[in-house]
């Protein structure tokens, strides 16, 4: 049994994004530029942050309150996410 890996929906910058589950926005913190796996490409790791399931106005706090870095890319794309998870969950 594999665990469904969860959807990306913004990158914030290099080291920070958002992800999805069918239940919430996924705050996460890349941890390491590169994580070797035995026969695989390396991949950089992420940490799950925090995990906001309501509002876009609860995302953008958690986000100031983790310290998250957004750049003006990131910034933009945040602006153009719906106001609330489920909204956002019906158009993807």
């Amino acid at each position: 049994m594999t665990t469904p890996q969860p959807d990306h929906v913004l990158q914030l910058s290099e080291k920070w994004r958002i992800t999805a589950d069918s239940r919430q926005w996924i705050v996460e913190q890349m941890v390491s530029e590169m994580v070797h796996r035995r026969g695989r490409m390396p991949k950089p790791e992420w940490r799950q942050h925090s995990f906001v399931a309501s509002t876009k106005a609860v995302l953008l706090r958690v986000l100031e309150e983790d310290g998250a870095v957004i750049t003006d890319e990131g910034q933009k794309g945040l602006t153009k996410l719906p106001d609330t998870f489920q909204e956002w969950r019906k158009a993807n």
